[in-house]
């Protein structure tokens, strides 16, 4: 079986960029639960309507979908899967800002979920092809830190917002439009960031050997 090895410094490379993508992924995630109370208020929503939104609609299709495409990633090249994934949901995540109603926001969730749904197993993939068995373990724990960076950036994206500024002047309706439409800013601006970084990596990573057992 032929072996190809990479230097320690491009494999911590590889590592720092699939971590950060894990990131993006929390990131984007957490934005609806974090402002699930003024979108409740805002949208009308019902108990099971916002549990809808956050829970089922987004899991179904996440849990469901990871399958499929991990066997896809298998097959075929795993890095352009991730940066296809990091467009895809971080394009559903803008949109979700632009939602006028419940069905709105439950497409643009479905979105989020089916695009988050090929970050994770070809990024793991990657990593148990890049690490050798002894150091994988430490390798994959790194990555899972991406999940807190994720959710704790995604509180400092909102907490730092525009929109805080009008809630703290207790305009609570105009505060949350605020709080949606600066995070869909934010958004719009780092899917073109995201896409242009995706895009850089996605040439700039090497597709590893696959390690058949």
């Amino acid at each position: 079986m032929s072996t190809i090895t990479y230097s320690k410094s491009y494999k911590r490379y590889v590592l720092f960029i699939l971590t950060g993508v894990y990131a993006f992924n929390f990131i984007d995630r957490q934005i609806l639960v974090i402002l699930q109370e003024p979108i409740k208020a805002d949208l009308d929503l019902s108990d099971t309507q916002l549990g809808l939104l956050t829970g089922f609609a987004f899991a179904l299709l996440y849990v469901t979908l990871g399958l499929p495409i991990a066997r896809y990633a298998d097959k075929n090249n795993r890095k352009k899967v991730v940066s296809i994934s990091l467009v895809v949901w971080s394009a559903m995540t803008a949109l979700s800002g632009m939602a006028q109603n419940f069905m709105h926001l439950l497409m643009a969730r479905v979105g989020v979920g089916i695009g988050e749904a090929g970050g994770s197993p070809p990024a793991h993939s990657i990593i148990s092809d890049y690490y050798e068995p002894e150091k994988r373990a430490t390798a994959l724990s790194i990555y899972s830190t991406g999940v807190y960076i994720g959710i704790c950036l995604g509180f400092q994206q909102i907490l730092f917002c525009e929109g805080a500024k009008i809630v703290e002047q207790k305009k609570i309706y105009h505060g949350y439009q605020s709080n949606i439409m600066v995070v869909n800013k934010k958004s719009l601006f780092a899917i073109g960031k995201k896409f242009k970084v995706g895009r850089y990596h996605s040439l700039k990573l090497k597709e590893p050997f696959k390690i058949r057992n």
